[in-house]
């Protein structure tokens, strides 16, 4: 077993570098992005995870973190080459461990023998302690030879040269955690829109019903997680957030009937102003993954399966209509061709050409033209309708009455999704509703939906 020793520093290093070199890093122009940094350390995490390690269910993954951190040191990221076990302080390490169990026992009088007093106990032991001490200068040369062929020296000489920059510093020098976040400093910093960018789609997530909530919130996590290399830390608080909007709007489907008493039974525990935190997230995701667990799952649509006609069209107009009707969250594109919705530029745009054409005859006429539209360009405050008005709404439905606009609370026709969510009333599928309330087209001229 000694000669183990020498052979397991090799053999792990030539199996990190193996498995770090398949890690994608891609390159522009010999320049790389935050976030494919922040991916490519996130695979070493894993890597040196699934390297094994004989004293840690953790594998080499403590490489990476400090061993003078002041909070979470780390046990092996100070190991030297020069560390080495001898039979003598094997056996003096397990006195010193017997007699400090002894001190803090309830019968500090009563004597705990060693765990290794024999010669060959403590060969054995000698001899696994130094086969992890190569093992981890292995799997330390080998990720810094892998990160020099991805990066380039230019990023790694800042930590793996010494100050004056003539000579490298020995294995013994530096620690990974400082070669890490040389990598990650000299990536493209990323522009603060895009920052933001990231923070809106992980809040904005949608959740795949295909599969389990405690999936989802994995990969809310691993988002969540992405936004902490800028610096941005969610609280568990909107976490909790997140998942009780996109289960809510699950227990609402047909196929959510199982969510629904989940919802239910979570409602009556937490208010809906209760500071959530890990406990309560943990709580909730245990009632979750029982309504997971008698669901099924197939009954829920695919992400990019809209459940219905009048969802198929609010996905693929939603940036349009946002443009149009200067709203912020999904939109309903149904709704407003039924309710004659339009604002000022979409008016103009439906002019036919002739028209167009008639405004360019005289300069004079272009001038009125030009100051009458600005004079007239629709805001909330000279709506036309009062619901609208009182919801701040720019867009104008001259084809539609007040009674037919879809803010005002009595109408009992189709609204879109962005407006029930936004008055707090439960939205309806499009197809619910008769041709006359907001619904479709009948081809055959009669409607079986609701009035």
């Amino acid at each position: 077993m000694a000669e183990a020793a020498y052979t397991a520093r090799a053999t792990t290093k030539a199996h990190v570098i193996a498995e770090v070199t398949k890690l994608n890093l891609p390159l522009t122009n010999g320049q790389y992005s935050h976030d494919a940094a922040t991916t490519f350390v996130l695979g070493l995490h894993r890597v040196l995870k699934s390297t094994y390690n004989p004293s840690s269910g953790l594998g080499m993954s403590e490489l990476l973190r400090s061993s003078t951190d002041p909070t979470n040191p780390s046990a092996i990221a100070g190991i030297r080459t020069t560390d080495s076990a001898t039979i003598a302080s094997v056996i003096d390490a397990s006195i010193k461990e017997a007699r400090e169990l002894q001190a803090k026992s309830a019968t500090p009088d009563v004597p705990i023998p060693p765990a290794i007093e024999g010669r060959a106990d403590a060969i054995d032991a000698a001899d696994r302690e130094n086969i992890l001490n190569q093992s981890v200068i292995g799997a330390k040369e080998g990720v810094t030879d892998a990160i020099n062929e991805k990066v380039g020296t230019r990023v790694t000489d800042s930590v793996l040269r010494t100050a004056d920059g003539t000579d490298y510093k020995s294995i013994d020098e530096y620690e990974l955690h400082s070669l890490v976040a040389a990598v990650l400093q000299a990536a493209e910093r990323p522009r603060i829109r895009d920052v933001r960018r990231n923070l809106s789609a992980a809040i904005a997530m949608h959740f795949n019903f295909c599969q389990r909530v405690a999936d989802n919130v994995s990969v809310l996590r691993a988002r969540m997680a992405r936004l902490a290399t800028y610096g941005i830390t969610v609280p568990e608080s909107m976490i909790a957030t997140i998942i009780l909007a996109e289960v809510d709007d699950a227990a609402r489907e047909p196929w959510g009937r199982e969510i629904e008493t989940a919802v239910a039974k979570i409602r009556r525990t937490y208010p809906y102003n209760h500071a959530h935190n890990a406990a309560s997230v943990t709580a909730i995701l245990k009632e979750l993954a029982a309504a997971d667990a008698v669901r099924n799952m197939m009954e829920a649509p695919a992400p990019d399966e809209p459940t219905n006609r009048a969802a198929a069209v609010d996905d693929v107009m939603s940036h349009v209509q946002r443009l149009v009707f200067d709203s912020d969250t999904e939109t309903g594109t149904a709704a407003s061709a039924t309710t004659g919705y339009h604002s000022g530029s979409s008016e103009e745009n439906a002019r036919p050409a002739r028209s167009r054409s008639r405004r360019k005859k005289g300069d004079r006429d272009r001038g009125r033209s030009k100051a009458r539209e600005k004079k007239e360009r629709p805001t909330a405050a000279n709506n036309p309708c009062k619901h609208c008005r009182k919801w701040r709404r720019r867009a104008r439905h001259p084809k539609a009455s007040e009674d037919q606009c879809f803010w005002n609370k009595s109408w009992k026709g189709f609204r879109p999704r962005y407006c029930c969510e936004e008055m707090d009333v439960p939205f309806k599928a499009r197809d619910r509703f008769s041709e006359r309330m907001g619904g479709y087209a009948s081809d055959s001229g009669a409607s079986s939906g609701e009035e």
